[in-house]
């Protein structure tokens, strides 16, 4: 009973023991962020166009390599653990660099990703590679620009690096945004306001503005002439402060013993006594104006060294200076005709002797000098450079007729009676000696010395005057007004003519006025000739010495007019003309005035139109104004024919009443009523729409319908159309035509593209014009140096508003129900399109956003071209292209280099035969996302081509397999030859099919010529490596009774050698295995299997049995290749980060032939090769062994290496110490835990104890 109870606890503790094991007593290794700063230095090259500056100042945009040093304490950090630090904000990143390694001696530890952003981020990943080295180091290198938008204004920048231990501070001094090291400028100085008149001129002359270090520098300045520059004291050297912007400040002035002065003829010449100068100067210096009579000056200064190349700088200042004579008419009275004038004199301040100090003026001999009007005034230039006059002089100067007269003129002499330096104004006034009957000009001239100068005045007769007064096109009428005797001569027989030239005027009965003075009269004169639509007379009884005003008004209308107003604009004239005498005079005199009323477009038209757009219902309303003139009609009607595609609005013609304000505005009044005051006809085979009016019209009418573009194309930004009034048949009006803006009309697709990072992100504007497009397709062409994101397309529906402004909808439509979207790749050139279709027919505006990966280089021209075709009336199809120069880190993924072609082969895995109908699909990685390039299918020759593909980080997966074959859905890194084609081999096995249980006889069926010995063992191990693939499979038959349940694919050998032994316990039961065969293959590449691995389970016997006889197996025949075979591989496997060893036959002198891809490989001279895998890589590889016999022959060994996971936790150890043994592995960091096992071994020592206790009691109570 004991017994069963002791049995029971054991159980219980052991089960429970099995289930705290199992669930978890595993702690899990975490990757880190690395707190301490692991970068130990870093070092910084400056480039100009790719050439290593050696100067000490830099472009402020400069191209940049920084690199940094890094190195990690031993046995602190593990794979998986990060390092982030910040770049410099001086730096500019123009996209993310991803995936770049972290080398160690040429092995990767790890890689690192620029992030750009604000601020710009590096992140360092390390992988498990860490832990296996002492001392793990290395660097690695940004190529960036500085970024000037983050300098301060100084020339000198500091930027800070944090590295182990402290700060890194690296002090740098840039060139300031100038064009030349020298620069020279001039600025005129002297007393007087604006420094008009200048006496002097200051130079300054900035050298070495580029802060270069420049020996022996010198400065040599040429003197124009009208300038001279005595003393060399006068000359200056300042210090110079640049910044980065290429403006400066003036600093301390420097020691005189650092320059030297000359001022050889006409020169000045400064050289620095330093051997070398590295900032920059100004030098200063004044020049005396000797030439008054020069208002430019040009100056030039050249800046050289030994080791500067001369720069030149010149600089023109232009003096103000007043002028010596100058004369103006500053008015004009036309009432006493009576002119103004004004002299300027020595206005430029010139030393005048008394001497030449005399003023000659002469005007037309039709004027007189006004007695008293001459003055002579000073004037000062401190405060106003136009000047400023003062008290009248009256003692200075003299005034006589002309000492030298001229015929037809008369003048006067003004002489000055001392010697002048100041400037002077004179004014005085003529008057006409004669009435002006005429428009004239008076000539006037001023002469003092050698210099000469006129002046003008135009005059003109104020007998007669008239004008349009006002004008009310509420009561059809205009005022006119006619002025006479304005210049107050005495006119006898005074007669005023008044004429309606063209006719179309009327006079308002009782308008007529005439005023003496302001004052009206009805006294003096008479009226005569009086004809309402043809003018009237007035005549003066008796000599009028004062001015008249005549006004009166008319009406106006077209249809009175002389000419037909439909055919020439109407413009309604008034002539005005004045007979008289002078007082004892029997000469009739006549001066004759004309005046014109020019109506406005309506008046003139008779009517208006014009139309509104509301892009919400696209309708368009029309608005026609007809009969503006109120003119009366019988059988009025209104025809217009609509223009472009548009559709009438059934019923949507309304009439209103039509008011017109005295200004001309018109305004809506009451409706009319339709069938009682009109009718509407439209004709849609000649869309002619018709509005009649039932009623004579004598009255101004507002027509308004509607027409809509509904299910029209809408082709033109502007939509045309025009209106008729008739009265019957007759023309009542001009055409009445509008023009009316359609917003985005026409605009059917539009491209716009913008760079982000690594992408470009486009958009399309798809039917912005509203048009109804059935079948519509938009096709897009991308270049070939970006490819499209597939999962990035989003294609938007949008609002309108009445106005056409189009806003995006945020919810996209759902492709496959509302449009279908079909990218295609060229299986030769690589080139992408794009079509997406619409499901529907539209009419509203869309908005497709997508975005494409960039694969191009730095600065190239990333383009698209976007065309939108379907069908309304007629077929559409409108263009539209973009063009976008992209900017890129010269580390991001996108490399640069020749494209590149990937043949894929598919083949079967047993016999190498090339398989049709494998669909590949090829994907290229940007960042932690793969982007989709194409998807092709193994032609009858086995074989697919990805065309033009840019250099960068591929995958390949196959995504179909033919017919018959097992899907092989591994992703295999694609890596490219040097030449611009390679070839990746992928090979399937055969779906496995069910095989019946071979039921062996007692004799053998068959005798091969190699006769097999089969030696079963409880682990059996099937070693394959055939030197050909023979076409059958060997039937294998004991003599005796073992069960052996056999159908093997394996392909042995041609001659397989292997001996049975007895085996007392097991017979081996065989599963069915695929084993890889390589095969030749007519493009050189990689090979690639997939292949499952054989087995055996060993199945006890109840009674041993010998095997009494030698198992035959026949083996086929090699199959006949049309190529040379090539070499068989040698198959090895290990585990992850595990390395492997084996050896070759000896037979001459071993070497390394083809490397492998994913790991190293070394050999001894004897043979001994030693494969180690990458950190991390889990997947084939291959790699070869080139021997070479004491001939010279060679011969290559292919050696195929697969590294296989190992599950965590667990100790992977071989028992056979053979050639592929792998040596044992000890858990890594985390994975494994011992302490269960202590926990289990403890709890078993203690229940041993207290059993043993409890066993011993009951010995001793049984005794």
């Amino acid at each position: 009973m004991n017994k069963k109870r002791m049995a029971v606890i054991l159980s219980l503790l052991i089960i429970f023991i099995q289930g705290a094991y199992s669930f978890g007593f595993n702690t899990q290794a975490n990757a880190a962020e690395i707190t301490d700063n692991i970068i130990t230095s870093v070092t910084m090259a400056v480039y100009d166009n790719g050439v290593p500056v050696t100067d000490v100042v830099y472009k402020q945009g400069a191209e940049v390599k920084l690199t940094y040093n890094w190195e990690l304490p031993d046995s602190t950090y593990k794979g998986g653990d990060t390092y982030s630090f910040e770049l410099p904000d001086k730096f500019v990143l123009a996209s993310d660099i991803s995936g770049t390694p972290l080398m160690f001696d040429g092995v990767p530890l790890g890689h690192f990703d620029v992030l750009k952003g604000n601020p710009n981020k590096v992140v360092m990943t390390f992988n498990d590679d860490i832990e296996s080295y002492f001392g793990v180091h290395g660097s690695f290198t940004i190529s960036t620009k500085f970024d000037k938008t983050k300098f301060t204004e100084t020339t000198v920048q500091q930027i800070v690096f944090p590295i182990n231990g402290g700060n890194q501070t690296v002090t740098l001094t840039f060139i300031p945004d100038v064009t030349s090291p020298i620069a020279k400028s001039g600025v005129p100085t002297g007393s007087n306001k604006d420094n008009l008149n200048a006496k002097q001129i200051i130079w300054t002359v900035d050298v070495n503005k580029v802060l270069s270090s420049v020996q022996g520098a010198t400065v040599t300045d040429t003197l124009p002439a009208g300038l001279t520059l005595v003393n060399p004291l006068d000359v200056k050297v300042f210090n110079l402060n640049v910044k980065l912007d290429g403006s400066v400040t003036q600093g301390a002035e420097l020691d005189a013993s650092h320059y030297a002065v000359m001022i050889p003829s006409g020169k000045l010449n400064v050289a620095f006594n330093d051997s070398t100068i590295t900032g920059a100067y100004r030098i200063q210096y004044t020049t005396d104006i000797t030439d008054a009579a020069k208002t430019s000056f040009t100056n030039s200064a050249v800046f050289s060294g030994s080791n500067q190349a001369a720069a030149t700088a010149s600089s023109t200042v232009n003096v103000s200076q007043g002028t010596f004579l100058k004369k103006s008419s500053t008015n004009y009275n036309p009432a006493t005709q009576v002119t103004d004038w004004e002299i300027d004199y020595n206005y430029n301040e010139l030393q005048v002797a008394q001497a030449n100090a005399v003023l000659k003026d002469y005007y037309n001999n039709t004027q007189e000098l006004v007695p008293g009007s001459l003055q002579v005034f000073p004037v000062n230039f401190l405060t106003s450079s136009s000047g400023t006059a003062g008290t009248i002089e009256s003692t200075n100067y003299t005034m006589s007729a002309p000492s030298v007269p001229v015929s037809g003129q008369n003048g006067f002499e003004l002489k000055f009676t001392s010697d002048l330096n100041g400037a002077y104004k004179i004014k005085y006034q003529t008057r006409a000696i004669n009435r002006v009957e005429d428009n004239t000009t008076i000539m006037n001239s001023a002469t003092s010395g050698t210099t000469t100068v006129t002046g003008t005045r135009d005059i003109g007769q104020v007998i007669i005057s008239k004008k349009v007064a006002d004008y009310n096109y509420l009561t059809k009428t205009v005022s006119w007004s006619v002025t006479l005797n304005a210049d107050s001569y005495p006119m006898d027989e005074v007669v005023v003519k008044d004429i309606f030239t063209n006719k179309g005027l009327k006079i308002v009965p009782g308008s007529i006025v005439v005023k003496k003075g302001s004052a009206a009269t009805s006294t003096g004169y008479t009226i005569q000739n009086l004809d309402d639509t043809a003018g009237f007379d007035v005549v003066f009884n008796s000599q009028i010495t004062g001015p008249y005003t005549i006004t009166y008004d008319t009406y106006f209308d077209n249809n009175w007019l002389s000419y037909n107003w439909l055919n020439t604009a109407a413009k309604f004239e008034n002539k005005a003309m004045v007979n008289w005498k002078d007082p004892g005079s029997t000469t009739v005199k006549t001066k004759t005035v004309i005046a014109a009323f020019d109506p406005n477009a309506s008046d003139k038209a008779n009517g208006f139109k014009n139309g509104a757009y509301n892009a919400v219902s696209k309708e368009i309303t029309w608005t026609i104004g007809v009969n503006y003139n109120r003119n009366p009609l019988t059988n009025a009607n209104v025809s217009d024919v609509l223009q472009s595609n548009q559709q009438y609005v059934p019923g949507s013609v309304e009439v209103y009443n039509l008011s017109v304000a005295k200004n001309g505005d018109p305004s809506k009044g009451t409706k009319l009523v339709l069938g009682t005051d009109y009718t509407v006809a439209y004709t849609e085979s000649s869309k002619l729409l018709q509005v009649n009016f039932k009623n004579d019209m004598n009255s101004a009418y507002y027509i308004i319908f509607k027409t809509n573009l509904q299910g029209q194309l809408v082709e033109s930004p502007t939509i045309a159309n025009t209106a008729n009034l008739y009265s019957g048949t007759t023309a009542a009006s001009k055409d009445l035509t509008a023009s009316l803006t359609i917003p985005k009309g026409g605009e059917y697709v539009a491209k716009s593209g913008t760079q982000s990072n690594t992408k470009i992100k486009w958009t399309i504007n798809i039917n912005n014009s509203l048009s109804f497009i059935e079948d519509a397709t938009v096709t897009d062409d991308p270049s070939d140096n970006q490819i499209l994101l597939s999962d990035s397309f989003k294609l938007y529906p949008t609002t309108v508003n009445a106005g056409g402004d189009i806003t995006k909808v945020t919810t996209p439509l759902v492709k496959g129900t509302d449009y279908d979207l079909v990218i295609s790749t060229d299986e030769n050139t690589g080139k992408q399109q794009f079509v997406l279709t619409f499901r529907t027919d539209i009419e509203k505006p869309y908005i497709l956003e997508y975005e494409s990966l960039i694969v191009a280089n730095n600065n190239d021209k990333v383009s698209n071209s976007v065309r939108l075709s379907g069908n309304n009336s007629t077929t559409i199809t409108k263009q539209s292209s973009k063009e976008i120069i992209v900017a890129l880190s010269s580390v991001d993924a996108v490399g640069t280099g020749t494209r590149k072609t990937l043949y894929v082969v598919k083949k079967d895995a047993a016999d190498q035969a090339l398989l049709s109908g494998a669909t590949f699909a090829l994907y290229r990685k940007s960042g932690s996302t793969e982007v989709l390039i194409n998807q092709l299918t193994t032609n009858s020759n086995g074989a697919a081509a990805f065309n033009n593909l840019w250099p960068g980080t591929y995958v390949l997966q196959e995504v179909a397999a033919p017919a018959g074959y097992d899907l092989n859905p591994t992703k295999f890194a694609v890596t490219f030859n040097s030449t611009t084609e390679t070839t990746m081999t992928v090979t399937d096995n055969k779906t496995a099919t069910p095989t019946p249980t071979a039921t062996p006889t007692a004799t053998p069926t068959a005798t091969p010529t190699a006769t097999p010995t089969v030696t079963p063992t409880a682990s059996p191990t099937v070693t394959s490596t055939p030197t050909a693939t023979p076409t059958a499979t060997p039937t294998v038959t004991p003599t005796a009774s073992p069960t052996v349940t056999s159908t093997p694919t394996a392909t042995p050998t041609a001659s397989p050698t292997a001996t049975p032994t007895a085996s007392p316990t097991t017979t081996p039961t065989i599963s069915p295995t695929s084993l890889p065969t390589p095969g030749a293959s007519t493009i050189p590449g990689v090979i690639i299997t997939a292949t499952s691995t054989a087995s055996a389970t060993p199945v006890p016997s109840a009674t041993p049995v010998q095997a009494s006889a030698t198992p035959a197996a026949t083996p086929g025949q090699p199959v006949v290749s049309s190529t040379p075979a090539v070499p068989q591989a040698t198959q090895a496997t290990t585990i992850v980060d595990v390395p492997i060893e084996g050896e070759i036959p000896l037979g001459g002198i071993p070497s390394i032939g083809d490397k492998p891809d994913h790991g190293t490989v070394t050999i001894t001279p004897d043979g001994k090769w030693t494969y180690t895998p990458d950190s991390g890589y889990i997947g084939k590889d291959k790699f070869t062994i080139v021997v070479t016999d004491e001939d010279g022959n060679e011969e290559e060994v292919v050696i195929e290496v697969g590294i296989d996971d190992v599950p965590k936790g667990t100790v992977t150890d071989t028992a056979d110490k053979g050639d592929d043994a792998l040596p044992g592995k000890l858990p890594q960091t985390g994975e494994n835990s011992p302490l269960p096992l202590y926990l289990t071994g403890g709890g078993l020592i203690v229940l041993g104890v207290l059993l043993s206790r409890r066993f011993k009691t009951r010995i001793k109570q049984g005794k």
